[in-house]
C-alpha cells in the first residue's frame, strides 16, 4: 500500500511524505488545501486506487482514479514546485526550495525509483495529515 502523510502546508504547497508499505521513500509535494478546486488544489483525503497509464508527456505514470469532481490527477510524475503540478502529486529524494518557493529535488530519480518499484496495474493511495 502507499500511503501519503500530508506533513505540512507552506506557501501554496502541501508537503509531505510518501510511504510504501510503512517505509517512508519519498517526498511529496501537492498544491495546498482549496476547496478540491481542480487544477489547483490538492486533492481530498481518503483512500483511492491508482492505475498505471502511459502519458506523451511523462511517459508511465499512475492515475489516481474516482476523486470526487476531479479527473487526470496524476501520481508520481516529474516535478519539483506547486507550480508543476495541476492538482497532481509530485515526488522527490529530497525536500528544499526553488526560487524562495518549497520544492521537492531529485525528482527524476524518486520517478525512476517509484516506476522500478511499482510495476502492478492498481495501487491503492491514502492520503491523511
Amino acid at each position: 500500500m502507499i500511503k501519503i502523510v500530508r506533513l505540512a502546508q507552506v506557501k501554496g504547497a502541501m508537503l509531505g511524505s510518501m510511504l510504501i508499505d510503512g517505509v517512508p521513500l519519498f517526498w511529496t509535494l501537492e498544491p495546498a488545501w482549496k476547496g478540491n478546486t481542480p487544477h489547483l488544489s490538492c486533492i481530498p483525503e481518503g483512500q483511492y486506487q491508482m492505475r498505471r497509464e502511459q502519458s506523451a508527456k511523462y511517459g508511465e505514470l499512475y492515475e489516481v482514479l474516482n476523486v470526487p469532481g476531479r479527473d487526470g490527477i496524476l501520481c508520481a510524475h516529474v516535478g519539483n514546485t506547486a507550480v508543476d503540478t495541476e492538482g497532481c502529486i509530485v515526488i522527490g529524494r529530497m525536500v528544499g526550495s526553488l526560487e524562495k518557493e518549497p520544492a521537492v529535488l531529485r525528482s527524476k530519480e524518486a520517478v525512476e525509483l517509484f516506476r522500478q518499484m511499482l510495476r502492478p496495474t492498481e495501487l491503492l493511495l491514502v492520503t491523511r495529515a
